[in-house]
């Protein structure tokens, strides 16, 4: 009887350690997105970087991102220059789902325009000779249903380029690492692009993690934290194809999800408990 009151409690334990880890942790006023639906605690004193917010309840969020806020509390940023607003685009579990989305009457030069709105060079433009990026917010695809931070656009230099004049591209943090991806690719390294100097230092090291776990870039990985709300829809990226963009697109990494690595491990979890009371009956 000891024996077995021992293994139930293993068996318990065990169930306990199962649920901390799907246990999101909360997001606070030094938390910052970054960018694959988990949040970290800045390693500074404000969680806005070279004019980015990217505290997931106080930042505008880009272009197609979800959970926004509808009327006078909108809180949906630009798309190179272009006002975004907070709009109904159905229903999920009976509930509003709320999108960030171009204004209904400028959709066509929003999502496909070459030009920005404001002036300066949209994202994925060529801001060589001094040309200077538009003061906005660019956008990159993601099949999370979160909220999702909008990002500023800055210029960046090719780095490690046989090119005699290296290229200098309007990008955002995210937009930046994605063109750095490749097979195989290090995220976190200075490859094409040294994305340190546009990203706060919370991403870099969350990509170094995940490089060594294997992981593509960050918008691929759903963890779900306090912030997420994946619901598997893919609606999000459907929309991804109408930007036209004036230089090279960022390449998907590889996915994985993280519903199912949950399930795994608590179906794991669970294998280890029914084993662990099967032999506490031959005891």
């Amino acid at each position: 009887m000891i024996k077995t009151m021992r293994v139930l409690a293993v068996a318990v334990a065990l169930l306990a350690l199962s649920a901390d880890a799907k246990t999101p942790a909360p997001v606070t006023n030094s938390s910052m997105a970054v960018g694959d639906g988990t949040t970290v605690n800045t390693t500074s004193k404000t969680t806005v970087f070279l004019g980015t917010e990217y505290n997931p309840n106080k930042c505008k969020l880009q272009f197609n991102s979800l959970q926004c806020k509808v009327g006078k509390d909108d809180d949906c940023a630009q798309l190179n220059g272009y006002a975004l607003e907070c709009v109904k685009v159905g229903k999920e579990n009976g509930k509003d789902k709320l999108q960030c989305q171009c204004r209904a009457n400028e959709t066509d030069t929003c999502q496909n325009s070459t030009a920005s709105a404001t002036g300066g060079v949209m994202q994925f433009g060529d801001c060589s000779n001094n040309r200077q990026c538009v003061d906005s917010f660019g956008h990159v695809p993601t099949k999370l249903e979160l909220r999702t931070c909008a990002e500023k656009i800055h210029c960046v230099k090719e780095i490690n380029t046989t090119a005699t004049v290296p290229a200098e591209i309007c990008h955002t943090c995210r937009s930046c690492i994605a063109q750095n991806d490749a097979n195989n690719a290090q995220l976190s390294d200075k490859r094409r692009f040294d994305c340190t100097k546009i990203c706060p230092r919370e991403i870099i090291d969350s990509i170094a993690k995940r490089n060594a776990e294997g992981v593509g870039i960050a918008d691929e990985v759903s963890s779900g934290s306090a912030s997420a709300s994946a619901s598997g829809s893919q609606e999000e990226g459907s929309t991804t194809e109408d930007l036209n963009s004036t230089g090279p697109k960022p390449t998907p990494a590889p996915t994985k999800s993280a519903a199912t690595v949950a399930v795994s491990a608590t179906t794991i979890v669970g294998s280890i408990v029914v084993a662990v009371l099967s032999v506490a009956a031959l005891l």
